[in-house]
């Protein structure tokens, strides 16, 4: 996995993440989320798509896709004293109502993250506010423009996939959109039939 991050250091004055070392490379930028490309620290190889957000009480919430388009989650806090390894059964609520059960495992000692089954990633896609319960827990996390980030992620792991590494460095945003939008299509003026001499006749044939 590439770095996300893991370390107190990693906590800017502004509350972002600093990473550095794998990622990220390319952009993507929108509203409260930041991220981009980033690889494995070992082999420098494609790990995900990320974006990071800084939201209430000093919580980061990344949300990821891997290149089996698997989605990720993770939950981070600056004051958090978590052991590498541990395991915790977390149950995430979106909008106050819809609950999904949320296995997931600390890899640092501020930071949580874990997969999210296909059902519960479309919730998240839609949702406007989550908040986690269980042995960790955070307060409601208010969140903007979820389903348009996951779709720019989606996009840039396609492209990585398709280009490799050389296709990372670019902002993801925009080309996310265009290929989304629906083909321009322009309608051919309807050319009428002519009679005898020229003379324009309508449908009925008058």
């Amino acid at each position: 996995m590439g770095a996300i991050p893991t370390d107190r250091r990693d906590f800017g004055d502004d509350g972002q993440a600093a990473i550095a070392g794998s990622g990220p490379r390319g952009s993507i930028k929108l509203g409260q989320w930041s991220g981009g490309v980033y690889v494995t620290e070992k082999t420098g190889s494609f790990a995900f798509c990320a974006a990071t957000a800084a939201l209430e009480s000093g919580f980061l919430l990344t949300v990821g896709q891997d290149p089996e388009r698997t989605w990720i989650l993770a939950i981070a806090h600056p004051s958090w004293s978590l052991t590498p390894g541990d395991k915790f059964s977390l149950d995430l609520t979106f909008d106050g109502q819809a609950q999904f059960h949320f296995p997931a495992i600390a890899i640092s000692a501020l930071l949580v993250t874990g997969v999210l089954p296909e059902a519960t990633a479309e919730r998240l896609r839609h949702a406007r506010s989550v908040a986690a319960a269980g042995k960790l827990q955070t307060v409601p996390l208010v969140l903007h423009d979820v389903d348009k980030l996951m779709s720019v992620i989606a996009f840039c792991v396609d492209r990585v996939k398709a280009g490799g590494l050389a296709a990372a460095d670019v902002d993801f945003v925009d080309p996310a959109k265009k290929a989304a939008a629906p083909p321009a299509t322009s309608a051919a003026p309807e050319k009428a039939r002519c009679g005898a001499g020229g003379k324009a006749i309508d449908a009925e044939g008058g």
